[in-house]
């Protein structure tokens, strides 16, 4: 459990293009996190699997419950979320978290983390930025312009993730988070998204520092590159981002960079599905660009993942569509850029609530312990709500 909390917040102007660890960063935090340890299984991804080894079949799904800690003196209830593994230790991020006890009201912060301590039951987490025994603090560190209208509901900036973290080696990962601009006390906009960079300082005595190197990464007149899902591949990271400004959240754009420039603007490259070629120059869209996305859907997409199954050898992209139908879907490719399919099928009809559930994410490495095949079971939270409050639904599904 956690003993203490460390936090401090550094606040300077950084260039966009620096490298993480040659900045000043506009915005830092660090804090002591969980000891406890679940490893996963490290794998080589193939860039091109070629054919599928079988059908995506589903044997059994399971709702595990709502996403918890037990021994919290708090109530938290918490909205969409990612999850991160480092140094075999994972750890879920959320957005908006409301802390009560009793009933009553006591604490809000724009994002939350819990600490997964045992995959046999991932839905039990250990909260170590909002609980009674350590306090709260916001998990993802404002600058001091966010942090200036953080307390106001029609002002405050936020910061969400609906995706899974980038891991950039076995104690540092990368993280985009979308910046939103309220402008009244529920209405919010995109800014853009942000990267966060974690970093593992210690394995005996762990320790996670959380560093920003600008405020905006890629900006909202583009794709959010990474805030919809990624993939690494050889060292090469793949990001996704969906074009919500032109297509309606039905296209899927790309962009790349090498594992070791992940923080160097300069160095990502923005692919065209039309005529295959990759472009140094981001593209800044005034139109719909289709025949430059990798997926084009025939149906709008909300949230996913995308992984590399060993069980299947292919690459899957599971998610949610933007309509209000709960249903988790998947389309599948031999490689990071395709060819998708777009049947959208479905895996698992998730039992809704008072109303329908949004921002699915799956996470393949829960299940990814030595020895085991990864992608014959995965798990999967979503926002699930019972007419009261909105919070993180677990459940599993397992493949035939």
């Amino acid at each position: 459990m956690l003993q203490f909390i460390r936090t401090t917040i550094a606040i300077q102007l950084a260039a966009l293009a620096l490298a993480v660890d040659a900045v000043t960063y506009v915005a830092s935090t660090t804090y002591p996190i969980p000891t406890a340890l679940n490893p996963v299984k490290q794998y080589t991804v193939p860039y091109n699997a070629g054919t599928m080894s079988r059908s995506v079949s589903v044997k059994a799904t399971t709702v595990l419950g709502p996403i918890t800690d037990p021994s919290n003196g708090y109530s938290v209830f918490r909205d969409n979320g990612g999850s991160c593994t480092l140094g075999n230790r994972t750890f879920f991020t959320f957005a908006d978290a409301n802390a009560y006890v009793g009933g009553t009201w006591k604490t809000f912060k724009s994002a939350q983390s819990s600490f997964v301590t045992d995959f046999d039951t991932p839905e039990d987490m250990e909260d170590y930025t909002m609980s009674t025994e350590s306090g709260a603090f916001q998990a993802i560190p404002f600058t001091s312009a966010e942090s200036a209208v953080s307390g106001s509901p029609s002002k405050r900036i936020a910061m969400w993730t609906w995706t899974n973290c980038i891991p950039l080696s076995s104690k540092k990962a990368m993280h985009f988070y979308s910046v939103q601009q309220f402008t009244t006390s529920s209405h919010s906009y995109s800014l853009g998204n942000t990267m966060a960079v974690y970093t593992l300082t210690s394995t005996t005595d762990p320790t996670i520092d959380i560093t920003r190197a600008s405020q905006i990464f890629f900006p909202n007149t583009t794709y959010g590159y990474g805030t919809f899902a990624s993939v690494v591949v050889n060292d090469t990271i793949y990001l996704y981002g969906v074009d919500s400004l032109y297509s309606g959240n039905y296209d899927v754009h790309v962009a790349r960079v090498s594992k070791t420039a992940a923080s160097d603007i300069t160095s990502y490259q923005y692919y065209d599905a039309g005529t295959a070629t990759w472009g140094s120059t981001m593209p800044v869209p005034t139109a719909r660009r289709q025949s430059a996305a990798t997926v084009k859907g025939n149906m709008p997409f909300s949230t996913g993942t995308v992984y590399y199954s060993e069980y299947h050898n292919q690459y899957l992209m599971v998610f949610f569509n933007n309509w209000i139908d709960n249903k988790l879907r998947y389309n599948t490719a031999p490689t990071p850029l395709g060819p998708w399919t777009t049947s959208n099928q479905v895996l698992w009809v998730t039992p809704s609530g008072a109303s329908y559930n949004y921002r699915a994410v799956a996470h393949p490495l829960i299940y990814a312990s030595p020895g085991s095949t990864i992608g014959q079971k995965i798990a999967v939270h979503y926002s699930y709500q019972n007419g009261t409050f909105t919070y993180p639904m677990m459940g599993t599904v397992e493949f035939q």
